[in-house]
């Protein structure tokens, strides 16, 4: 079951001023400025509206943008693209596939093994630090049986597409 989507009057009760103009009203935050552009630490990244998990530390990289960027997330039906024509550009706008926020734009211009640069909000993103590594010990799963076990993130069990079971996370 998707996690709840909040209604307006909770949004802007427990959103920022910021994070609420980011991801209902499609607004960026300046560069190199947000929390997470320069952030190194382990694990998920997750809708700071509605909590789902959209990508993790071991899928970012160093873009060069001062936005948090990632070359995949963690499954295939987390994040929704839609064409953005706004500010006489022609870009990806990347929204949340459960509740629609507003997360950021995708370029093709990201590193093996996607191509993709998903440039993101950091309004937009909430960081679990180590939940990756908890729910790796809590379940035992390690790289060698990634394929065969629950997926410490999504939850599925067997083989499956999301990111953990196709590449196994930075340990």
């Amino acid at each position: 079951m998707p996690p709840a989507i909040p209604d307006d009057a909770e949004l802007r009760t427990r959103l920022t001023p910021a994070q609420y103009r980011v991801t209902q009203d499609a607004g960026t935050e300046q560069a190199f400025t947000g929390e997470y552009w320069d952030c190194h630490d382990d694990g998920t990244y997750h809708c700071v509206v509605c909590d789902t998990a959209l990508f993790t530390s071991d899928t970012k990289f160093e873009s060069g943008s001062g936005w948090p960027s990632f070359f995949d997330t963690v499954g295939p039906d987390v994040v929704v693209i839609h064409a953005d024509e706004s500010r006489g550009m022609v870009r990806e706008e990347a929204v949340c596939a459960n509740c629609g926020a507003h997360l950021g734009h995708r370029f093709p211009d990201g590193p093996a093994p996607t191509g993709r640069r998903y440039c993101m909000n950091s309004a937009s993103l909430r960081l679990d630090r180590g939940g990756v590594r908890r729910r790796l010990r809590r379940v035992g799963i390690d790289r060698s049986n990634m394929n065969t076990e629950i997926c410490p993130l999504c939850g599925q069990d067997g083989p499956h597409n999301c990111t953990f079971a196709t590449r196994g996370p930075a340990l």
